[in-house]
């Protein structure tokens, strides 16, 4: 991993744990490894939005997978507990794992969000930012 990713992954990390309540995470190994565990999500999430939006899945078959990815995601996370409304776009043009945009700004939240305001969750680093 190149050091500007590297550090942008990082920062991202201590955000999260910040948000999330995440003190266990302390190392740079464990954040590197919570941010991957989170962008293979986000890619299974994403690949779910786009069967839909194509209409290779139906509606039932998609609800079963959101929730089984947004039950894993709030294994890694706890935001059920916290009440942090997280939640999978729909529209398969952008990121899928969100929080909420109210929710972002009600809370003054330091995380990477879209043009629309919502949290990203698990957004992919490149050399010249997200």
């Amino acid at each position: 991993m190149q050091d500007k990713i590297k550090i942008q992954v990082l920062n991202h990390a201590d955000d999260l744990i910040k948000i999330f309540d995440l003190k266990y995470i302390e190392n740079e190994n464990d954040k590197l490894n919570l941010c991957r565990k989170l962008r293979r999500l986000e890619i299974k999430a994403h690949a779910l939005t786009t069967d839909y939006c194509n209409g290779d899945i139906n509606g039932d078959q998609y609800e079963i997978k959101e929730n089984e990815i947004l039950n894993n995601l709030n294994i890694m996370l706890k935001f059920r507990n916290l009440k942090i409304p997280c939640f999978i776009n729909g529209d398969c043009r952008g990121y899928a794992l969100k929080i909420k945009d109210q929710y972002v700004r009600d809370n003054n939240l330091k995380i990477c969000t879209d043009f629309g305001g919502f949290g990203l969750i698990a957004p992919e680093f490149k050399k010249e930012g997200i």
